[in-house]
């Protein structure tokens, strides 16, 4: 079942945002590792907040404050010829400093913000091997973790994803004149299901499901 939009007038204020950030991007080993650095703090007033009412339908409603407090490290290494690793990790401290819902009158001040997880990680490794008459194949491998996510305010664990792992892999070829390339891939290789939407239609709680297991194909030209 999906989120369906409210054909009542749905008003809210605009949203303003102040944010802070630094950062650093170095490189090292002569250009074989590279490590950049992103801090930031966000102050949001009237925050939207895309929220399900008690019939389902899709609303919006105003956090009067909010916070986000957040580090980014990114790496990227080619400890050998054609082999490119990558790591990326992102910590999250976003709350709601003040929201009390105009309709249902309930107070999520301090609660976790919508879909922002606390921890997100993820690790990716890639080699080209070159093949006769200059053609190269491309194997990759991705790995995803992700913490525990709420679809609505109030951090209820019905209304909440799990904590997601997630694999994907990838198999490209291209061709000597580099106009044509041939993919083969395959996502969520350990067919993990997860809520991806979790809300509450006329007091029953509804949800969306992620995608299962999936393989496909990629054909791309190029003059």
């Amino acid at each position: 079942m999906s989120l369906i939009t409210n054909p009542a007038p749905n008003v809210f204020e605009p949203e303003t945002l102040r944010a802070y950030e630094a950062g650093i991007k170095s490189d090292w080993l002569a250009g074989d590792l590279r490590v950049n650095a992103t801090v930031f703090h966000y102050d949001y007033s009237n925050l939207q907040v895309r929220t399900a009412d008690a019939l389902g339908f899709l609303v919006v409603r105003n956090a009067t404050t909010a916070t986000i407090d957040g580090l980014e490290l990114e790496t990227t290494a080619y400890p050998i010829d054609r082999l490119e690793l990558t790591a990326i990790a992102a910590l999250l401290v976003a709350r709601y400093d003040r929201f009390i819902d105009p309709v249902s009158l309930a107070d999520y001040s301090d609660n976790r913000l919508n879909r922002a997880p606390d921890v997100k990680v993820g690790l990716g490794a890639q080699n080209r091997f070159p093949m006769p008459g200059g053609a190269e194949l491309t194997v990759r491998g991705e790995y995803e973790y992700t913490s525990r996510i709420f679809h609505q305010p109030g951090e209820l664990r019905a209304f909440s994803r799990d904590p997601a792992h997630l694999f994907n892999a990838r198999l490209a070829y291209r061709t000597p004149d580099e106009r044509w390339s041939l993919a083969l891939f395959a996502k969520n290789l350990t067919h993990e299901r997860y809520f991806g939407h979790a809300f509450v239609v006329l007091g029953e709680p509804r949800a969306t499901i992620t995608p299962p297991r999936t393989f496909g194909f990629e054909v791309r030209f190029a003059n």
